[in-house]
């Protein structure tokens, strides 16, 4: 994915091309007149204070970016160290459970396809609305777009984010034939998955190593065909 994130913006047209501002000398101290004509300064564009506003201008850009995904900023910005780590073996697990069932991983493809057209989207409206000149604001931008690029698969299994989302309206939209016991035995084993995943995200907020942990584990479950709804609940801990 992080080649899904450079295509993007490789390929965007000439005035939205980036970069260039950051690279350029800057004056330490700029000054300009007062009404009594004296000289004051004006904030430094590599003080702390500018550092501490490109820091917010950047958490604003993931936010809104993040947003478009349906995932929380402040989930992701505890996602880090172990957690990380633990969150990559998941989404080994969780792929090689959709390649199981063919129809699962055509939705959760054509799932991943309306994210990708809704991060783009917010891309292009945030860098649409930057003026020329605000090419440092641009160039925030950019890294936020990149930074989520980097971590794309993971981030579709956060709480609430796509891939969670197709697989509870396909549980729904199995569930009264699957009671029923009308479904046909292609639609069975695509309900089975779907619920046995589900199980897995039901009450894991993904917050530390533990809990990808758990979640690994039941999606190694639908994996190996055991549909048994299992209750796997985020354990508060932090695991540093």
């Amino acid at each position: 994915m992080s080649d899904y994130g450079q295509k993007q913006i490789e390929s965007a047209p000439p005035e939205q091309t980036f970069g260039g501002a950051l690279n350029e000398p800057s004056k330490a101290i700029e000054h300009k007149r007062d009404d009594d004509g004296e000289a004051e300064p004006t904030a430094s564009p590599i003080n702390a204070l500018d550092e501490m506003a490109s820091a917010d201008q950047k958490a604003q850009y993931l936010a809104d970016l993040l947003d478009a995904l349906h995932v929380d900023l402040e989930t992701y910005e505890h996602f880090s160290g172990p957690a990380f780590s633990a969150a990559v073996a998941a989404n080994e697990e969780f792929s090689r459970a959709r390649r199981s069932n063919q129809t699962l991983d055509n939705a959760l493809a054509a799932r991943d396809e309306q994210a990708r057209a809704s991060l783009e989207n917010a891309f292009s409206l945030r860098n649409s609305q930057l003026r020329p000149g605000q090419e440092r604001k641009r160039q925030l931008l950019r890294d936020a777009y990149q930074e989520i690029a980097k971590y794309w698969h993971v981030l579709m299994l956060f709480p609430n984010g796509p891939y969670e989302d197709v697989l509870r309206v396909l549980v729904e939209e199995l569930e009264t034939d699957a009671g029923a016991g009308t479904l046909s035995t292609d639609d069975a084993a695509l309900y089975g998955i779907a619920r046995t995943l589900v199980d897995a995200f039901k009450g894991n907020g993904r917050g530390n190593e533990f809990s990808w942990r758990r979640l690994e584990g039941g999606f190694n479950q639908a994996l190996h065909g055991s549909h048994t709804p299992v209750a796997f609940s985020d354990d508060k801990r932090t695991i540093n």
